[in-house]
């Protein structure tokens, strides 16, 4: 698959397999560990917390630095991935902050949409 477009391509992972040129690609010596879903799926507040107090521990000072949302997805995506891989770093980075900001939408679209619904069962809704 090719594209021009990159401005809507996006990554969530990459496969790393072995290859031989004469053999092809090869499951021999695969790598699954460029899959960076964790910090993608953790981006809730409490999921934060928990990270982020499994590395800091009873270090307050740097629980609360960590479980801000920029310092979270660095700190994720350099457990996951090293930091001298910076393009598959950067991806990560990335794809965390975009998913925690469309998580806090969807967060509040669902509060506003309750806050309808009760205020249409109590009578009080004004369309």
């Amino acid at each position: 698959m090719g594209t021009d477009n990159f401005s809507s391509v996006y990554f969530d992972a990459l496969a790393v397999q072995y290859y031989d040129p004469q053999l092809g690609l090869s499951d021999v010596g695969a790598n699954s560990d460029r899959i960076w879903d964790t910090c993608l799926i953790e981006t809730t507040k409490k999921k934060r917390e928990k990270f982020c107090k499994d590395i800091y521990g009873k270090f307050q000072e740097g629980v609360d630095k960590c479980i801000k949302l920029y310092n979270y997805c660095d700190q994720c995506c350099d457990t996951v991935i090293h930091p001298l891989e910076t393009i598959l770093n950067f991806a990560c980075f990335r794809g965390c902050i975009r998913e925690a900001k469309a998580a806090n939408v969807r967060v509040m679209e669902k509060k506003i949409a309750d806050a309808e619904l009760l205020a249409a069962l109590r009578g009080n809704w004004n369309p």
